[in-house]
């Protein structure tokens, strides 16, 4: 990754997130090189001690350094931006969607300076559909029902997918399906999302 000329890689985090009072050379050791990954939780853990950068004070450093340091911050800043909507309970509504729009206008800054050298193309357009997405879910949510609450944590499409597989898991090796054949599929996997959530054995017999 390049921010204002400076090449952010594993090198540079090391040096600089040993600097946060709550990291040692192990634990950035395992954020940086973990056994598994696709270890998420640990890569949440990355990302938020990135972005506690934003706190170190710069006043001891070097022009070199701060170069550095500055543009350490302005990825701290958008990687907080980026998660506190989603890992703070605390937060109200208003305050979720205001994180979400500074991530979204800081990314296109970034792109816009830095281009592919700051994100790939199709990082930076399904960073920019998330943001979009949430905004959109909750325009209509107000359209539909402005009573009910709005809840980013649903803005995925893990319920989509499931499902998707409980439609494909009826077929077994019988893939394709015609319109009433789907329909019935689409029913019998409806019972069994009300199954699930209301605790029953999710299994077909």
């Amino acid at each position: 990754m390049v921010i204002n000329d400076v090449i952010i890689n594993c090198v540079i985090l090391e040096q600089y997130l040993i600097l946060l009072p709550n990291q040692t050379g192990d634990s950035i050791t395992k954020l940086l090189n973990p056994a598994d990954p696709q270890d998420v939780p640990r890569a949440i853990e990355l990302i938020r001690a990135v972005g506690d950068l934003q706190s170190l004070d710069k006043s001891a450093f070097n022009p070199s350094q701060l170069k550095t340091i500055e543009a350490l911050q302005i990825i701290g800043t958008l990687f907080h931006a980026m998660t506190e909507p989603f890992v703070n309970a605390e937060l109200s509504l208003l305050e979720q969607m205001t994180y979400l729009s500074e991530f979204a206008h800081l990314s296109l800054v970034l792109y816009r300076l830095n281009g592919t050298s700051y994100m790939s193309n199709q990082l930076y357009g399904d960073s920019q559909v998330m943001v979009k997405n949430a905004f959109f879910y909750l325009a209509k949510q107000i359209l539909l029902d402005p009573s009910q609450g709005v809840f980013l944590t649903l803005s995925g499409d893990d319920r989509l997918e499931n499902l998707f597989g409980r439609v494909r898991m009826q077929g077994a090796h019988n893939c394709s399906v015609d319109l009433k054949t789907l329909m019935d599929r689409l029913a019998a996997a409806m019972d069994l999302c009300v199954s699930t959530h209301h605790g029953i054995r999710d299994t077909v017999d």
